[in-house]
């Protein structure tokens, strides 16, 4: 038993733990732990505390200690820990056992001896097992022998099955050629002819040819449609192309629109082609946004130029109102009227692209 190496873990029941530790500090129940480890790989545990102390840690109280008594060979052990190898090394011993018995039942088992009367028998022949006064006269032929079965004479019928046969002379008993086999039945009395049989394959012939017709065009009908339906993907994807094209160069005039876009935006709103002209300069000469879009005078993207251009130009119509009320004063030859002086504006307020 001493020879059995222990396995590398032994049985943990949880239950006994719990209850075992119950009035241990977590300090005392590791250092517990970690020392019941050490006990089971070196099979025991030295007696000084200090060395207790690095094996288990600062844990290690008297309550530890009470739990690894001191033994005859100077070696701290659990008792119960030391119950558990020994019914480890019992179990490892016995399925040990078990294993070299079924090795040995299995590799060096007495070999199948045939009988001469052809009945199988595993290593004893049926003349060992019953002797020839005390044979059964019922049961199978697998527990008796056939000789048993037979009259005791001299005859070779005692010892040759062949003597049981009846001597006889015919091919049906003799020869095995002249027996009916599932391979190779006998001929009819009614033979088919040669020309219902050659009928029979030109008809079968026929129907495969269909078939395989009708296969044939099941796949080009499955083909054709393939192709219809890739073609048609295709359109789909093209036009779906062009739309996205179509929308994009949209989107592309609507936020950088040409000089002719402008100036036809301009006659639509009734401002003179070359105003549009010089709006149109300005928003050029300005830097684009991320998305390349027009900024304006303030660095803000613009999103609707058309709509920014009649704003710009009804804009410019209020200053040019403006200018010419400034630069043409109201009469005073009236008799009501009055000369009031002219207010001064700024003209930085009627700078190019003041509105823009």
């Amino acid at each position: 038993m001493s020879q059995i190496r222990d396995a590398p873990a032994f049985d943990f029941y949880p239950e006994r733990w719990l209850v075992g530790v119950a009035t241990l500090s977590d300090a005392e129940q590791l250092s517990y732990l970690r020392l019941l480890c050490h006990q089971w790989l070196l099979q025991g545990l030295p007696e000084d505390v200090p060395a207790l102390k690095r094996l288990g840690g600062k844990g290690v109280t008297p309550a530890v200690l009470a739990k690894l008594p001191l033994q005859a060979d100077g070696k701290r052990r659990n008792p119960r820990l030391e119950i558990i190898r020994e019914e480890q090394r019992e179990r490892i011993a016995k399925k040990s056992e078990q294993r070299r018995a079924a090795a040995i039942k299995r590799w060096h088992a007495a070999p199948e001896t045939p009988p001469a009367n052809g009945l199988r028998t595993h290593g004893v022949s049926t003349l060992e097992k019953h002797p020839p006064g005390m044979r059964p006269h019922s049961g199978s032929l697998r527990e008796t022998d056939a000789a048993g079965m037979r009259p005791h004479c001299g005859s070779i019928c005692e010892t040759d099955a062949g003597g049981m046969r009846k001597p006889c002379e015919s091919p049906c008993e003799n020869h095995a050629a002249g027996m009916p086999t599932p391979h190779h039945p006998p001929p009819t009395s009614h033979p088919v002819p040669e020309d219902a049989n050659n009928a029979g394959a030109g008809a079968r012939e026929a129907e495969a040819a269909v078939d395989a017709a009708a296969a044939d065009a099941a796949d080009e009908e499955a083909a054709a449609r393939a192709a219809s339906d890739a073609a048609a993907d295709r359109a789909a994807a093209a036009e779906a192309a062009a739309e996205r094209t179509a929308s994009a160069r949209q989107a592309a005039d609507e936020a950088n629109p040409s000089l002719a876009t402008v100036q036809a935006w301009a006659v639509a709103i009734g401002c003179p082609p070359d105003k549009a002209e010089i709006w149109w300069h300005e928003h050029e000469a300005r830097p684009l946004t991320v998305f390349g879009c027009w900024t304006d005078r303030d660095g803000n993207a613009v999103r609707r130029p058309q709509h920014a251009l009649a704003a710009w130009w009804q804009k410019w119509q209020a200053n040019d109102h403006q200018r010419n009320t400034r630069n043409h004063p109201p009469s005073t030859t009236s008799y009501h009227a009055t000369n009031r002086p002219t207010p001064a504006r700024s003209d930085s307020a009627n700078a190019p692209g003041r509105y823009a």
